[in-house]
C-alpha cells in the first residue's frame, strides 16, 4: 500500500471524462495536483534584490498565504525570521604529511590554507502578520560580510534566501529608493531618498524609458552621507522609468551606482470630462 501512497511535494495527474448521454459526444480534461503537508506558505518577493550592500538598508518583503495564494484563515500567528551573514574565518595551520616515524614534515611547497568563513546572526525576529499577510522589513549587513541569508518560518512552512554581496573594489556603496512608496505621476515631483557608505559632494543621476534618455542632472549631497531629493515627472517616462544614479571616486576612477525601476501612472495629458 505504501508504494502507491504519493510523496510530499510530488504531483498527481488527475484526468477527468465527461459523457453527454443523449449525444454521445465525450470531453476529457487533465489536471496537476501537488501534495502539500501544510496549507499555508511563506514566499519572498521578486524583487528583492539577490545582492545586498554593506552598510545599507537590503529590503524584505515576505508573504504569507495559503497554497492557493488566498490569505490565510484567521487567527493569525508570528512568523520567526532570522538573517545570518558569513565573515572571514581563522584559517587552520595545514599540516605537512608524516614522515618515515610518524612525525609532520616541512612541505617543500607551502600548502594552501583553506578558506573557512564563520556564520553570525545579524538579528532574529517574531513578526505578527498583518490581514494583507505581507510583512516587510530591513536588514543592514556588516561590511565585513561576504553572504547572507533569510529565512523565515510560519507553523510547519518554511522559506530561505541566500543573497550574495554586491560586487565593489573599494567596498562602497549607493543606494536610491522612493520615500514612503510614493505613487509617481507626470506633473508631480518624486520624493527620492539617497543613501552612500562614504561622503560625497554629489552623485549624477539619468532617467531612460521605452529605451530613451528623458532626463539627466546632478543631486547634491553636501558631504553626507543620505539626502532626499525630488525628482520631476513628466508624460515622457510613461509606462514606466529607469532610474540610474552613480558617481565616480577619484582616488581609483571606481563609478559606484544603483538603479530603481517605477512604474508612472499613465492619466491624460489634456484634461478631460465628460457629461
Amino acid at each position: 500500500m505504501s508504494e502507491i501512497v504519493p510523496k510530499l511535494g510530488t504531483y498527481i495527474e488527475v484526468i477527468a471524462k465527461v459523457t453527454e448521454s443523449i449525444t454521445g459526444i465525450s470531453a476529457n480534461g487533465t489536471g496537476n495536483v501537488q501534495i502539500y503537508d501544510t496549507p499555508e506558505k511563506l514566499t519572498f518577493s521578486s524583487s528583492m534584490s539577490s545582492n545586498f550592500k554593506p552598510g545599507l538598508d537590503y529590503p524584505i518583503i515576505l508573504r504569507a498565504t495559503q497554497r492557493d495564494d488566498s490569505p490565510l484563515n484567521p487567527p493569525l500567528g508570528f512568523v520567526n525570521i532570522t538573517v545570518t551573514y558569513t565573515v572571514p574565518g581563522k584559517q587552520k595551520p595545514q599540516p605537512g604529511p608524516p614522515g618515515p616515524n610518524g612525525n609532520q614534515i616541512m612541505p617543500f611547497r607551502p600548502i594552501p590554507l583553506p578558506i573557512n568563513t564563520d556564520r553570525k546572526v545579524l538579528w532574529t525576529r517574531l513578526e505578527q502578520i498583518p490581514e494583507s499577510g505581507i510583512i516587510v522589513l530591513s536588514a543592514k549587513f556588516p561590511k565585513a560580510a561576504q553572504s547572507g541569508r533569510i529565512e523565515a518560518f510560519y507553523r510547519k512552512s518554511r522559506a530561505s534566501r541566500y543573497l550574495s554581496r554586491a560586487e565593489s573594489p573599494s567596498r562602497n556603496y549607493i543606494q536610491v529608493e522612493v520615500k514612503n512608496n510614493q505613487k509617481a505621476q507626470p506633473g508631480q515631483r518624486l520624493p527620492l531618498v539617497i543613501k552612500v557608505t562614504e561622503m560625497i559632494r554629489f552623485c549624477n543621476y539619468k532617467v531612460f524609458s521605452k529605451g530613451s534618455l528623458v532626463q539627466n542632472g546632478r543631486f547634491s549631497m553636501r558631504n553626507r552621507k543620505q539626502h532626499d531629493h525630488y525628482l520631476r515627472i513628466n508624460y515622457a517616462m510613461i509606462p514606466q522609468a529607469k532610474l540610474l544614479i552613480y558617481y565616480v571616486r577619484r582616488r581609483n576612477g571606481e563609478v559606484v551606482a544603483d538603479a530603481i525601476t517605477f512604474p508612472i501612472e499613465d492619466i491624460f495629458k489634456n484634461k478631460v470630462s465628460c457629461s
